[in-house]
């Protein structure tokens, strides 16, 4: 009777530390893949590009800011000018199709984005105007600062309504170099502002739904 309780007591020993093994093996098989999917994250490069001397120091705010919501390496080093043919006299604006179809050739790989900032104002076939615009395939983005500043609706300056604006568009644009399409929550960033009203009210965050189809995932907030 004795030597069979500790046969028992054996087996049930060997079993439980067989389930502790698989147990810490699938921990660090998981936190393995954690830090994998976080090292993919930090091969993709995001640079911030100004396209004229006047959004440098915008574009540099961007980059010190973005590189706290996304795991991208940020770099601020590239600058480029709109192209001419961009220009239409007509409007007095630049066509948003022919400033991202130019910056696509900036790029070196596949692995890399481009946002580009500038203080023109810009408008599609479709639209009067556009605070920005972005081609998902292409990888490329594009922000204008002119319809979001305060005095071009009367009111008094301020660089941090801009910033903040500016801030909003950028996370939008990313969100659709990730797959994002436009959401229809319109406190989530990704949705669709037609209005400079839209824009203020939605915050500059992903909703859940959003954050959950998300192919680069978000940093997760500091408490």
């Amino acid at each position: 009777m004795l030597m069979s309780y500790i046969i028992w007591q054996s087996l049930a020993l060997g079993v439980l530390i067989l389930v502790m093994g698989l147990t810490g093996a699938i921990l660090l098989v998981a936190i393995n893949r954690e830090e994998d999917r976080e090292e993919t994250g930090l091969q993709k490069k995001l640079y911030l590009v100004p396209l004229d001397e006047v959004s440098r120091g915008l574009a540099d705010w961007l980059g010190s800011k973005l590189s706290s919501k996304f795991r991208f390496k940020i770099n601020t080093s590239m600058v480029a000018k709109l192209p001419e043919e961009s220009y239409s006299a007509s409007r007095d604006s630049y066509f948003s199709s022919i400033i991202l179809n130019k910056l696509q050739f900036l790029k070196a790989s596949e692995d890399e984005y481009i946002l580009a900032v500038t203080e023109e104002d810009l408008f599609t076939p479709n639209t009067d105007y556009v605070f920005s615009s972005s081609d998902g395939l292409a990888g490329v983005a594009i922000v204008s600062a002119q319809r979001l500043k305060p005095e071009f609706y009367g009111l008094p300056q301020s660089d941090e309504v801009v910033r903040m604006r500016a801030m909003k568009r950028a996370v939008h644009e990313i969100g659709h170099l990730l797959t994002l399409d436009n959401c229809d929550e319109n406190s989530c960033v990704m949705y669709s502002s037609k209005t400079i009203s839209d824009l203020d009210y939605q915050s500059d965050k992903f909703c859940h739904g959003c954050k959950l189809e998300l192919t680069l995932p978000v940093k997760v907030p500091k408490t």
